[in-house]
Formats: structure tokens, C-alpha cells, sequence
């Protein structure tokens, strides 16, 4: 994938500047995510589209918040994905999505530990 996983000056200026307003919105998506990763799977495991869909819309919001630009980019394919009813893909991207979540993590706080 392309696409970086953070897009550090567009988050900023999205943010004013404001690394503490980052910090709060960094840690409110990581929460959502953590509490909506199980339900995903389990939308994935009965096959529940909308569900599925509707999960992965409010993560790909979240996600762009932030500036995660690979989660927000694995969201989206995750949504058009469920949106067309095509869940047979969906557990090596929701594993994917749960690796960038993780690389996304540890490359924000370096660039929070040195602001």
C-alpha cells in the first residue's frame, strides 16, 4: 500500500495545531476501535452486511480524524466491501486493518514524543 499511514501535516493543521485536541481524538478512535473490532468479526462470521458496514463507516470517520490514512483507506474497502455483500474477503483485511492500527499507533506517538 501506497498510501502513508499518517499524514502528520495535514493532522496538525486539521487539529490547529492543538497536540493535546490530537491526543483526545487519537485516544477516543483507538477506544472505538478496540470496542468495535470484536463486533466486526462478528458481523464478518454471520454475515451481516449492514452491520459490517455500518461498523466499518463509523471507523473509516474516526480514522480520518486522525490522519490514519491506511486505516481510514482499509475502512473504506472493508464498508464497499459489505456494502456489496462480499464478506469472503473481509477477514484478511480486518486482520490488515488491525496490523495498521498497531504501525499507526507506535508512528503517532513518536511524532507526539517529539512535539
Amino acid at each position: 500500500m501506497n498510501t502513508p499511514i499518517f499524514d502528520r501535516k495535514a493532522t496538525l493543521e486539521r487539529v490547529e495545531g492543538d497536540v493535546d485536541l490530537l491526543r483526545e481524538l487519537v485516544r477516543l478512535a483507538i477506544n472505538m476501535y478496540a470496542e468495535d473490532l470484536p463486533k466486526l468479526r462478528a458481523g464478518v462470521a454471520a454475515n451481516d452486511s449492514v452491520t459490517v458496514s455500518e461498523i466499518a463507516h463509523s471507523l473509516k470517520g474516526a480514522f480520518g480524524n486522525i490522519g490514519a490514512a491506511r486505516c481510514y483507506a482499509l475502512c473504506g474497502e472493508i464498508e464497499s466491501l459489505a456494502r456489496a455483500a462480499t464478506l469472503g474477503d473481509l477477514r484478511g483485511r480486518i486482520e490488515n486493518l488491525d496490523a495498521e492500527v498497531l504501525q499507526f499507533q507506535s508512528e503517532l506517538q513518536a511524532v507526539l514524543d517529539a512535539v
